[in-house]
């Protein structure tokens, strides 16, 4: 009777065990999910949506325009684009004010000239310029590395004439010395991305 008893004992106790094991597990399972989720907001700029098979109406919009502004709806951000658009911001601000001096005026006076606003409504303008801008740019980059949309130089030497007639320059050593050549092969690189899409989805 005695053994009975302790051979029940046991097995009530390996199953007490068993079932703060199986609860340890879920709560280092929800701790490792909760570290990884805030992991990805701080660190992921954007996690892509859906972006073929898309139905589009452009309205008044230009079909480019349309598709990519469709595709950055149904992505994702995370708290990293918002370093990204002050970082944007800033350098915007920078120009403007640049720019300002080169016309030898005060900044609020040049804005107020030129733009007819203040330094805060610039600067809000500026910004919601800046995050759409990165938030698109971001979703191309994500599309160009997930599909392996790439511009190489080879794709550079076909383009050459193109781009020396898209820019009025006579020769391509001139162009590279007066344009930032870094820039531009991200721009045609951004073009063959919307390209994709536009191939990839029907924008009516």
């Amino acid at each position: 009777m005695k053994e009975e008893k302790q051979g029940i004992d046991r097995r009530k106790l390996r199953r007490v065990i068993l079932v703060v094991l199986i609860i340890l597990l879920f709560v280092c399972v929800m701790i490792a999910l909760i570290v990884f989720s805030d992991f990805s907001k701080n660190h992921v700029i954007v996690r892509l949506g859906n972006y073929k098979h898309l139905t589009v109406n452009s309205g008044s919009s230009e079909p480019e325009d349309a598709i990519v502004d469709a595709v950055v709806k149904k992505s994702w951000f995370g708290k990293a684009l918002k370093t990204k658009v002050e970082e944007k911001t800033e350098e915007s601000i920078d120009y403007f004010k640049q720019q300002a001096e080169f016309y030898g005026m005060d900044y609020a006076e040049y804005l107020d000239r030129f733009y007819a606003m203040s330094e805060t409504e610039f600067r809000k303008h500026v910004e919601e310029v800046s995050d759409t801008e990165v938030r698109r740019s971001s979703v191309l980059h994500a599309i160009a590395d997930e599909e392996g949309i790439e511009l190489t130089d080879d794709d550079m030497i076909k383009l050459k004439p193109e781009i020396l007639k898209a820019y009025s320059y006579a020769d391509w050593d001139t162009l590279v010395k007066e344009v930032d050549l870094t820039s531009l092969m991200d721009e045609l690189l951004m073009e063959r991305v919307i390209l994709y899409l536009l191939e990839q989805n029907t924008v009516k």
